[in-house]
């Protein structure tokens, strides 16, 4: 099967996947059906406001209506907002903030003329397509296993966020059409990609960061200083160039060349030290824990046994990275996710609110997961699953000294004992037989579409915010 074939069977797949989970949506929906079924396990978020104000609880209700009101909620109304007005100086409609949100996203709202109806399923239908490309672009393997790939890959326990109008689908597209540019070495591609890329969100300055750092590593080997500069001006000039628009966009339309820089005095963090662990929602703390401990950890020690190891993988690396373009997008991953660890860390005061979306919904997460995966079957010991085991220990022990989030044995868990089992589960998928994988894929992905309805109704309700 060629990969226009696979790529389009994928893409099929992906649809029939977003019909099975309206499917139990709307099935949760019903309140009979919810009380013998989910609402045995969990009650959903209702807000409501009362003498004392605005309040959130849970009840033990069926799933709430999709709507264009109850879609049009957190920086959804922000990015629909822009795309109606731009960036026109006002008080009202969010006037003083939508500076901080780059115009790529609500851009393509507007040309494409959408509801937010619409603009939900293009969201959807970039995230699948990314999906897609990425997997025939990294992972080398029988359709098989890139079928199995993208049945995972595509209902992560993080995946609600593409089927919601924020700008991540975007991000993960662009950002695909740049990796192809750098496996496949087409300058223009990688060029025109990130160039996109650095128009869908802030935190792309972490990307071009991520390529200046990859690009050090390299001078320690090729020890040549001209070739450095020249790598680092050809490499970053998509994103300035991309940042540049932004900035002439915002002028155009609201006269300041400082449209983002004022919109940061409303949003903007600062150096703070770490103090109380804390979250916006226990949903979104659970996750963003599996993305400190089972993402970030990992590339982190990654890192250094790449670099300072003694094994043959280390050995191999540091002799091939000079020729290899997947080391190399590697290494931008590794040092994007890690960037923006320390960044959290030191800026966040210990509040966590929205890092998973940052890690688990990036495309540098889904290339270092595909590139992964892709190595595993050439591994000849268990030192990544030795380092996967510790990494779950140390985010064990973290559980049991933090106080937020109160028992770790509640649904809003669930999320995050996904994520342990999903990662479990491809570590050891090449030691089990066809039958047991496609078992355990199916119902891996079943549970995660039920956790995926779960939050899009806590979305749609209003409730605590976990994105």
């Amino acid at each position: 099967m060629n990969s226009k074939l696979r790529f389009l069977s994928l893409f099929f797949i992906g649809l029939l996947q977003l019909a099975l989970l309206f499917v139990v949506f709307n099935a949760l929906s019903n309140q009979a059906i919810f009380e013998q079924t989910l609402g045995k396990l969990t009650d959903n978020y209702v807000r409501f406001d009362d003498e004392n104000g605005m309040q959130v609880r849970k009840e033990n209700t069926a799933y709430n209506s999709i709507t264009e009101n109850n879609l049009t909620t957190w920086d959804a109304a922000i990015y629909k907002a822009i795309s109606e007005r731009m960036y026109i100086p006002e008080e009202a409609n969010y006037g003083r903030v939508r500076g901080a949100l780059f115009p790529l996203f609500p851009l393509l709202w507007k040309l494409s003329n959408s509801s937010i109806y619409s603009i939900s399923i293009i969201n959807y239908l970039l995230f699948i397509s990314g999906i897609a490309f990425l997997i025939i672009t990294l992972y080398h393997s029988t359709f098989f296993n890139q079928l199995i790939a993208f049945l995972i890959a595509s209902n992560l326990p993080s995946m609600v966020i593409y089927l919601i109008p924020y700008s991540e689908a975007l991000f993960l597209f662009t950002a695909a059409i740049g990796f192809y540019g750098i496996i496949k070495k087409v300058p223009l591609l990688y060029f025109v990609g990130f160039m996109l890329m650095a128009m869908v969100r802030p935190a792309t300055l972490f990307v071009a960061l991520a390529v200046v750092f990859t690009e050090l590593c390299l001078l320690f080997y090729h020890k040549n200083v001209i070739s450095f500069f020249k790598n680092i001006a050809l490499k970053t000039l998509p994103f300035l160039l991309g940042y540049l628009a932004v900035i002439l966009l915002q002028y155009y339309y609201s006269g300041s060349f400082y449209t983002y820089i004022d919109a940061q005095k409303y949003w903007a963090g600062s150096i703070q030290l770490f103090s109380s662990v804390s979250d916006w929602s226990i949903e979104g703390f659970a996750l963003s824990t599996f993305a400190i401990f089972g993402v970030c950890l990992p590339a982190a020690i990654a890192f250094l046994y790449l670099f300072f190891g003694k094994g043959t993988p280390s050995y191999q690396f540091k002799n091939n990275l000079l020729s290899s373009q997947r080391s190399y997008l590697l290494l931008i991953s590794i040092f994007y996710l890690v960037g923006l660890l320390i960044f959290t860390l030191i800026t966040s005061g210990g509040n966590l609110h929205s890092f998973y979306r940052f890690i688990l919904a990036s495309p540098f997460f889904y290339a270092s997961l595909f590139l992964g995966i892709d190595y595993l079957p050439n591994k000849k010991t268990f030192k990544i699953e030795w380092s996967y085991l510790i990494c779950m220990v140390i985010m064990l022990l973290f559980l049991f000294t933090v106080e937020f989030g109160g028992t770790r044995l509640q649904f809003s868990f669930v999320g995050l004992l996904l994520f342990i089992f999903l990662g479990s589960f491809l570590l050891v998928k090449n030691y089990l037989s066809t039958p047991l994988t496609i078992f355990l894929t199916a119902l891996l992905v079943l549970f995660c579409v039920v956790w995926n309805t779960y939050l899009y109704n806590m979305y749609l309700s209003d409730g605590w915010i976990f994105t």
